[in-house]
């Protein structure tokens, strides 16, 4: 096993519907400095029936689903983190990356008691291209996919996104100074910290800025995405914003 201990891996699903064949894509929230100690990237090809739109059925996802988990179990106690797969046109493609090349193949579990053998790819990878190629997202669908459950409760309470409020945004850092940093930069695009402004919780260091906006999904998540980037500049992240219902 790895010295590392393995990060925790957040899943983001988001589907690019204006590509042919339509995509749909799970990518693991892996942070550079794991990135930095893998350079090897292994792809397995898992076929399945599609359906008309190129997806699979519940039960062919079901088995390519217990397919990758045992291949990621498998490499995984060779210190291989799961990047992600892309589902399209019949095909699933399973990426991950180690600190070494990968066996050729593997043989799996495929039933019972059957086994397959999976053939692996391998390429020194050391500056993720085949990640970002495949895999990463772009910051409205990263976005997107984060935010994803707060928007679909928005939209069953009948909230009208077009509509400008005061968004409350929460942002936390690993000390005071960073969070003073970022504060300061962010002052010059219009987030005001509200009335909560600050505080500290475990370690952590919080702010909460407002800033008037609709939350229309084009405009909006270029403002998430702006602080986000800013945050993770001082070396801090976006946690979550929170908006009154507006109809």
């Amino acid at each position: 096993m790895p010295k590392d201990k393995t990060p925790t891996i957040t899943y983001v699903t988001f589907s690019r519907k204006d590509e042919r064949p339509p995509k749909i894509i799970m990518v693991a929230d892996i942070p550079p400095e794991m990135r930095d100690r893998n350079p090897y990237a292994v792809t397995a090809r898992l076929p399945y029936r599609a359906k008309e739109n190129g997806f699979p059925s519940a039960a062919e996802l079901g088995r390519i689903s217990a397919l990758e988990d045992r291949i990621i179990r498998a490499l995984h106690q060779s210190g291989f983190l799961h990047a992600g797969h892309v589902t399209s046109n019949g095909v699933t493609r399973v990426v991950l990356y180690g600190p070494a090349n990968s066996p050729a193949s593997l043989k799996v579990r495929a039933g019972l008691i059957s086994k397959i053998c999976i053939d692996f790819e391998t390429r020194h990878d050391p500056n993720w291209e085949l990640f970002r190629e495949v895999l990463e997202p772009t910051e409205s669908e990263y976005e997107s996919s984060r935010f994803r459950p707060l928007m679909k409760k928005l939209t069953e309470l009948g909230d009208d996104h077009t509509k400008s409020r005061t968004v409350e945004f929460a942002v936390l850092f690993a000390s005071n100074e960073a969070r003073k940093a970022f504060i300061d930069e962010i002052a010059a695009a219009d987030y005001l910290p509200t009335e909560t402004e600050a505080w500290e919780s475990g370690g952590q260091f919080w702010c909460e800025l407002g800033k008037e906006t609709s939350i229309e999904p084009d405009v909006f998540y270029t403002k998430t995405a702006y602080l986000r980037r800013i945050a993770q500049k001082h070396g801090g992240d976006l946690d979550g914003w929170q908006t009154p219902v507006m109809k």
